[in-house]
């Protein structure tokens, strides 16, 4: 187990190689708790017990970080850099930033990783050489400054803000669920984007065979597909035919594969191409799906089927009473099984329809190919043994197995 200590008991101050602060391989768990008017650098070789700063609330480092090997850094309220300097960490390092903020640049290169869960990084951020960056919350750049993703690294961005430009370059990869880029966001030297949710706040620029991938989010202004790029939009009900476009520019309107809708003005320049494409997924109502005929306040088994390659986790069903005209609501993002257990309402119509939709996106969705009926029974008949509204085989067959039954425990031959 790592040692915690106070940073000032372990540190060797080398102020003659013109490093500041230096703490080699210590292994522990050090707080910085106050101010260190100079730069740190923190080297270590041990992955099974890296060297950790922890910059508190009210700790501060007024110029650089430098991160060396497996030594990691976690921000939990304090500053980084408030000279104007950045925080590097290379070789296999890892960074953490809770609260708190770093004043100009946060670099990750060379293996290493990072977490932002808050706080504010008021200049860049740059990733490079196979890190890897998680963005849940936070503010990238305030207002003017950019998030530059680079050199084969991967950044998946789940929320929190990107004060200007976003820049994915030498094969750079972003995968976006949410958070928003404030504004323009460009692609070039074969990287890409995978967007399923967030916002872009301005136009979208994709160069040099980089390639994007649409499936929910929204993008707030011009998509550029040039220079051998390709766009690819997952969604139905576009107002274009599916397959590549051939305009050279226009407006893509739909839905996206997420159910959220689309409407991007799109140039295309030096062969560039923008591809539709309807999500290969198919939702087929089974029963009821037509000419049944169900009692009021009756138990109807709901059966529907999910064929694709996409998954979906719930669905939404509903049922109509005047073919379509309108909905309700049965239940909704119940587990996907293919089957549910329906009470049929206290209401009589020969209009009626089962509709089953993906929670996620409805346009995923079917419904009866034809009306059934739901009917309460005129009158009670004492031969409907099973009580279906009919005479027939079945209360014969009830009869049958149940003959000969008597009911009197006081009676030997009934055979209680």
């Amino acid at each position: 187990m790592a040692k915690v200590t106070t940073l000032f008991l372990f540190i060797i101050y080398c102020s003659n190689l013109n490093y500041g602060v230096v703490v080699y391989d210590n292994g522990e768990y050090n707080y910085i708790t106050t101010f260190i008017d100079d730069e740190v650098r923190v080297f270590d070789s041990d992955t099974q017990m890296p060297t950790t700063i922890d910059v508190q609330t009210n700790g501060h480092i007024f110029q650089s970080l430098w991160l060396y090997g497996s030594s990691n850094l976690i921000l939990n309220g304090g500053s980084i850099g408030d000279y104007g300097r950045d925080v590097f960490a290379f070789a296999n390092s890892y960074v953490e930033i809770k609260s708190g903020y770093i004043r100009r640049y946060l670099v990750l290169n060379g293996y290493s990783q990072g977490n932002i869960y808050g706080g504010t990084i008021y200049d860049t951020v740059s990733t490079y050489d196979d890190t890897e960056l998680n963005v849940y919350d936070g503010h990238i750049g305030r207002t003017d400054r950019d998030f530059l993703i680079s050199g084969n690294s991967k950044v998946y961005f789940y929320g929190g803000t990107v004060g200007r430009y976003l820049h994915l370059s030498n094969q750079g990869s972003l995968y976006m669920e949410g958070g928003n880029v404030n504004n323009y966001t460009t692609l070039n030297n074969n990287s890409r984007l995978v967007m399923a949710g967030g916002n872009l706040g301005n136009n979208l620029y994709i160069e040099d065979s980089s390639s994007v991938e649409i499936k929910g989010g929204w993008v707030d202004g011009t998509i550029y597909a040039r220079h051998n790029s390709e766009v690819t939009i997952f969604g139905t009900n576009f107002n274009y035919p599916l397959g590549y476009i051939q305009d050279s520019y226009g407006v893509i309107t739909g839905f996206l594969l997420n159910g959220d809708p689309i409407s991007s003005q799109f140039i295309r320049e030096g062969e560039g191409s923008i591809l539709l494409k309807n999500p290969n997924i198919v939702l087929t109502v089974i029963s009821p799906d037509g000419g049944e005929r169900y009692l009021t306040e009756n138990h109807v088994m709901v059966e529907y089927q999910l064929d694709g390659d996409i998954s979906v986790p719930t669905v939404d069903i509903d049922y109509s009473l005047d073919n379509g005209l309108s909905w309700t609501s049965i239940i909704t993002g119940t587990l996907n099984s293919g089957i549910y257990e329906w009470a049929t309402p206290n209401i009589e119509s020969e209009q009626c329809l089962i509709r089953v939709s993906s929670s996620d996106n409805p346009t995923i969705t079917d419904n009866s190919d034809e009306p059934f009926v739901i009917f309460a029974c005129s009158e009670i008949n004492p031969a409907d043994i099973n009580n279906d509204c009919y005479v027939n085989f079945y209360d014969f067959e009830l009869f049958v197995e149940n003959w000969l039954w008597c009911g009197d425990r006081y009676n030997p031959d009934c055979g209680l």
